[in-house]
C-alpha cells in the first residue's frame, strides 16, 4: 500500500474514529497528476507525528478508516550531527538515515569541511534533503518525520547538554562500553557525531573531548564520512537494545 506524508495533517481531530481529510491543491496534484491515482485508491497517510490511517482516496479528499497512533520508536532518540557531503552521497546518507531510525539529522560547520554554502544555499538544499527524509519515511513506513535541520556550529551542538558518541578515524572505544556510561535512566536524546569528508581538526577533537565527547571506534576500516553516519547509528542502537536488555528492560 502506498504511503503519503501529510505534514501537520489535523489526523488528531480524527484519532480512534473516521472522517474525511480535504487535501490542498499541491497534496491532490501530486496524488493525481504525479502518481496517477484515481478515486478509490488505498493509502496510508500520516502526518508525521505519530498518526497514521489507512484511507481512500475520493472526490472530496481522503475518506480515512480508524486513525491510529504509532508505537513509540525506540528511545533515546539518535540525532545525527554530520558534516556536510559532496553531491549525491549525501542524498543517500539522509534516505538511509531515516531508514534506520534517525530522530533527526543536522549538518556541522567544520574546520576541514569540503563543502561549504552560503546561507542562501545551504538554505536550498536543506529544503531538497527534507524531501528526501520525507520521501525516504513514506518508502519504509515511519509515522514520525526525521527533520532535517539548519545548519549549526560545533559550538553551538557541544553547548547542547546532549550525551555525544563521536565517530573518529583516529579511533576510540567500543560501542558497547560507551553506552554503559551513559546516564541511568536514559536520556531522551542522544547526539551521534560524524566529522566532515576531510576529517576532525586537532581543536575540534579538543572541543568535543572537553563537553564530554567518547571517540567510538566503528571497526578497523576507514570509513567513508555518509557509511559511517549509518554504521554509526546502526551500532548505537544495538548497543542501547543490549544494554536494555542487560538490564531486563524492554525499549
Amino acid at each position: 500500500m502506498r504511503a503519503l506524508l501529510l505534514a501537520g495533517a489535523p489526523l488528531a481531530s480524527h484519532e480512534g474514529g473516521t472522517g474525511l481529510l480535504p487535501l490542498d491543491r499541491d497534496a491532490d496534484a501530486r496524488l493525481r497528476r504525479v502518481l496517477r491515482l484515481r478515486d478509490g485508491a488505498k493509502l496510508r497517510v500520516t502526518d508525521g507525528a505519530g498518526l497514521f490511517a489507512e484511507a481512500t482516496l475520493v472526490a472530496e479528499g481522503l475518506q480515512l478508516a480508524a486513525v491510529e497512533r504509532a508505537p513509540a520508536e525506540a528511545a533515546p532518540a539518535l540525532a545525527l550531527h554530520c558534516g556536510w557531503i559532496k553531491g549525491e552521497r549525501m542524498d543517500w546518507m539522509v534516505e538511509k538515515a531515516v531508514e534506520v531510525g534517525a530522530a533527526s539529522i543536522t549538518p556541522l560547520a567544520s574546520d576541514h569541511a569540503v563543502v561549504r554554502l552560503d546561507a542562501k544555499r545551504a538554505e536550498k538544499r536543506r529544503e531538497r534533503l527534507q524531501a528526501v527524509a520525507d520521501a525516504a519515511l513514506e518508502q519504509c513506513g515511519r509515522a514520525r518525520r526525521c527533520r532535517f535541520t539548519e545548519e549549526s556550529s560545533l559550538r553551538a551542538l557541544c553547548a547542547g547538554g546532549m550525551p555525544l558518541l563521536m565517530a573518529d578515524e583516529a579511533g576510540g572505544v567500543d560501542l558497547f562500553a560507551a553506552v554503559s556510561t551513559l546516564p541511568t535512566p536514559a536520556p531522551p536524546v542522544v547526539a551521534l557525531v560524524v566529522g566532515p569528508e576531510g576529517g576532525w581538526s586537532v581543536e575540534e577533537r579538543a572541543q568535543l573531548r572537553a563537553a564530554g565527547a567518547i571517540a567510538v571506534s566503528l571497526g578497523p576500516a576507514i570509513l567513508r564520512a555518509e557509511t559511517a553516519a549509518i554504521a554509526l547509528i546502526l551500532q548505537t542502537r544495538m548497543a542501547l537494545d543490549a544494554a536494555l536488555l542487560r538490564h531486563g528492560k524492554k525499549r
